[in-house]
């Protein structure tokens, strides 16, 4: 049994710290917006920056998208609705930002899952709830190419949370799904 109030300390400080990792990493972008670099997306093969590189390194995944915007995101809406994965909530952070007199290329947050693979997950370890839904990002850079950036909640649950590898099964099948969904012809 843990030591009164030590567990919650500790949890607390592990998601206090991500929450401030997300924040400055925030901050970052904001900060940056008024200038040329930060209207273009990091490819592949830029590192992220100060504390995020610690936070997400080994669970932010990137990859280029064989097809055009419109045509990435049909390809992703189209596989999970195949999949029965449901999305939640699509959020157009370029529309957010034009609507703030603000400009950056096209960029779609997609909010899904399947509450069957999300529940137990989320029951076993409440703290978990902060992961879930699963999130990707749909960018489109500078040049034309198309991201998709997908946060591997499979690689956060079992490394930060500790969730068991079988309950994880059906997300850490993700990465593959999405990645075919949108680099196959």
């Amino acid at each position: 049994m843990w030591p009164r109030n030590k567990r919650p300390r500790l949890a607390a400080a592990r998601v206090g710290g991500r929450i401030a990792a997300l924040l400055g990493g925030l901050a970052l972008m904001l900060a940056g917006l008024g200038g040329a670099a930060a209207a273009t997306p990091a490819p592949l093969d830029t590192p992220m920056k100060a504390s995020m590189n610690q936070a997400h390194s080994d669970a932010l995944l990137s990859w280029q998208s064989s097809h055009d915007f419109a045509g990435t995101l049909a390809h992703l809406r189209g596989t999970l609705a195949d999949k029965g994965i449901r999305i939640f909530a699509e959020i157009d952070q370029a529309a957010a930002a034009a609507d703030s007199g603000l400009t950056m290329p096209a960029t779609v947050l997609i909010l899904f899952g399947n509450p069957k693979a999300g529940t137990p997950v989320m029951l076993q370890h409440p703290l978990a709830s902060v992961e879930l839904p699963l999130r990707l990002v749909v960018r489109q850079a500078g040049d034309g190419s198309v991201w998709v950036d997908y946060l591997d909640a499979a690689r956060l649950l079992e490394r930060d949370y500790g969730v068991d590898e079988t309950l994880l099964a059906p997300l850490a099948r993700m990465p593959a799904l999405l990645k075919a969904a949108t680099t196959a012809n």
